[in-house]
């Protein structure tokens, strides 16, 4: 009775400690993906899990006492909790920073239970997270039952404890403490004679002690600093001039020296690797660059030079997808991921080439993008055919002739129609290659266009020694009055 007693003593002591959690809100794409920050990299996922706060708890607004039907990804800066109920909207998706993150309870393995993973969370004074290293108010707990009977929660734990570990997130120091005078060696400030002549003669000793003093601790370390330059040596890099000795004969003398030219090869390496790392780091700045000029050419494509834009937009195409989707980082939700990123990555393309492009055609762009992590074809027709139940905004269409191609929501059969009737006001007849060359999209995809608007009848074919083409049906189409105003009654005759 007393245990009894005391944990619902220190459930009600928790609760009003913490009653009222509050999360950040993750920003989701148009397909439901999260928008990562820079520098941020997917690491795993956990198909099904919930959230169960200490009190109260979630988004501004929008608090309770858990969220459910959710599903968790891990990254190198954060724990992503995505609402699966209300997605592609985001929902009640919210976020915990790793570097709020104090301490990680594994699961415990248990026969009927459900696993439950225990973080304990940094609060500031309002109930927010806060990183470790800045002013901490309280520490809460959030308690994330793993309910997916279809996947084991080991690796995404582990991986979350090793990111922990590791630290993979960027620093977010406090704010740093001011410097004592004898930590820097910036000259002291010289008193300004009139300033000391207008001072009583007490306060003006006590200043003139404080100058000296000031004084003396920047010689002293001036002088330090000099030896240590003097220490490294003639060359700048404390290599000295070899002399004979001893303990260089023999054998021992030998092996010393090889000794030696281990520890110089491996200081070259790490000087090596250090550069790469720097190498590394100066891409990343060239990336984010093309990346912010990419997005200004999407923004204003048209202009004097919109050839030369479509041109750069597709050699900036060559940069690739900064966290391609896996089989490792994405686990038993790999084809939903996939179908979600791709969508990403293709929309904005699609409205480049018509609102239509061949499954053939986007297989081999997106894996261009991915670089050397690429995807089967099977992979590719799984994840285009999730489209339509994930309710994303593209859809995978087969033509009558079975060829496959991947559509924006908005792309019909109507506006195919509309476009080719515009064509024909210009033009007596229609051909393959004229309206890919008009509407920039491949051959296969003109034919079945022209195809689709003949079924409807609009169009009529013609298969002739000159080759196939279409002419607009006069007696079904709207275009009657424009083409029998164009001379061509002669041929209605």
């Amino acid at each position: 009775a007393r245990r009894n007693q005391a944990k619902r003593r220190g459930k009600r002591e928790r609760t009003r400690r913490c009653t009222a959690m509050i999360l950040e809100e993750v920003e989701l794409s148009t397909s439901g993906r999260p928008r990562l920050v820079e520098g941020e990299v997917q690491c795993a996922t956990y198909g099904d899990a919930d959230l169960e706060f200490d009190g109260v708890g979630g988004l501004q607004g929008r608090l309770g006492n858990k969220y459910v039907q959710g599903c968790l990804l891990l990254t190198t800066h954060r724990i992503l909790w995505i609402d699966r109920k209300h997605l592609p909207d985001k929902g009640n998706s919210c976020e915990i920073p790793l570097d709020n993150v104090s301490r990680v309870v594994p699961p415990k393995m248990h026969l009927w239970k459900t696993p439950r993973m225990k973080l304990q969370v940094a609060l500031d004074t309002r109930g927010r997270l806060v990183s470790l290293n800045h002013q901490v108010a309280s520490m809460a707990r959030i308690v994330i039952p793993m309910r997916s009977k279809s996947e084991s929660y080991k690796y995404f734990v582990g991986k979350l404890m090793d990111n922990i570990d590791r630290k993979t997130w960027p620093d977010r120091p406090a704010p740093p403490l001011p410097r004592p005078p004898s930590a820097t060696l910036e000259k002291p400030y010289v008193p300004d004679p009139d300033f000391l002549r207008a001072l009583p003669p007490d306060i003006k000793e006590e200043v003139l002690t404080q100058y000296e003093d000031e004084l003396k601790r920047y010689e002293e370390k001036l002088a330090e600093e000099k030896l240590e330059t003097e220490e490294d040596g003639p060359n700048g890099d404390g290599a000295q001039d070899r002399r004979f000795s001893t303990l260089d004969a023999g054998v021992s003398g030998i092996l010393r020296r090889e000794m030696e030219a281990q520890q110089k090869t491996d200081s070259s390496l790490e000087s090596a690797l250090t550069d790469l790392g720097a190498l590394m780091e100066e891409a990343k700045g060239m990336v984010d660059i093309a990346q912010r000029l990419r997005d200004k050419l999407q923004a204003s494509p048209e202009g004097p030079n919109q050839r030369e834009n479509e041109e750069m937009g597709e050699m900036l195409l060559s940069l690739g997808i900064d966290t391609p989707v896996t089989r490792d980082n994405a686990g038993s939700l790999y084809h939903q991921q996939l179908s979600r990123q791709l969508s990403d990555f293709l929309e904005p393309r699609l409205k480049n080439v018509g609102g239509v492009m061949p499954l053939v055609d986007t297989y081999c762009i997106y894996n261009r993008a991915r670089g050397t992590d690429l995807i089967s074809p099977n992979d590719m027709l799984k994840a285009a055919s999730l489209f339509s139940s994930l309710h994303l905004p593209l859809q995978l269409r087969e033509y009558s002739s079975g060829v496959l191609a991947i559509e924006g929501k908005g792309h019909s059969t109507d506006d195919v129609r509309r476009r080719l009737e515009e064509m024909l006001r210009s033009r007596e007849y229609l051909t393959a290659q004229v309206v890919s060359a008009s509407l920039s999209i491949p051959m296969i995809l003109a034919q079945e266009h022209l195809v689709a608007v003949e079924e409807i009848g609009v169009l009529c074919r013609d298969d002739s020694l000159e080759g196939l083409r279409y002419y607009p049906n006069i007696f079904t189409s709207k275009l009657v009055s424009d083409y029998l105003a164009k001379d061509h009654v002669h041929f209605v005759r």
